[in-house]
């Protein structure tokens, strides 16, 4: 155990960092490490992986370290769906949308040299309408 970490039953453990932009360095290092353990894993060869994203400056800036990973053309990309577990009630093209800024930060990368099919991208759904409507 490390100085900056708690662990609880059933093996969960806390971190915790005072800046920010080692919290997203780690995180981005662990997904990478988790997917690629995942789809190394014999029960799950060729099985689909399912990440569920949320929004925020520390998962944007956690998107933005994941694409400069080294090990990111390690993940296999056709098997990964990316799902988002919040979003604001904004437009499609709105700069406050959470799945406009991964994309920017991460998603455009994947999807430009073909690594991540657009389908297995699944955002929800916009509103053109106002939140008085």
């Amino acid at each position: 155990m490390t100085d900056n970490e708690v662990t609880f039953a059933h093996n969960a453990s806390v971190y915790g960092y005072n800046n920010p932009d080692v919290l997203s360095a780690v995180a981005a290092q662990r997904l990478v490490t988790f997917i690629m353990e995942s789809q190394n894993n014999v029960q799950n060869l060729n099985q689909p992986f399912h990440l569920l994203l949320t929004g925020g400056t520390d998962s944007i800036r956690m998107f933005q370290m994941l694409a400069s990973n080294p090990l990111l053309p390690a993940i296999n990309w056709n098997l990964v769906h990316i799902w988002w577990a919040d979003e604001r009630f904004v437009a499609y093209d709105s700069e406050d949308r959470n799945a406009r800024k991964t994309r920017e930060a991460l998603l455009d990368l994947l999807t430009s040299n073909k690594a991540l099919a657009e389908s297995h991208i699944h955002e929800m759904p916009a509103d053109e309408r106002s939140a008085e409507e």
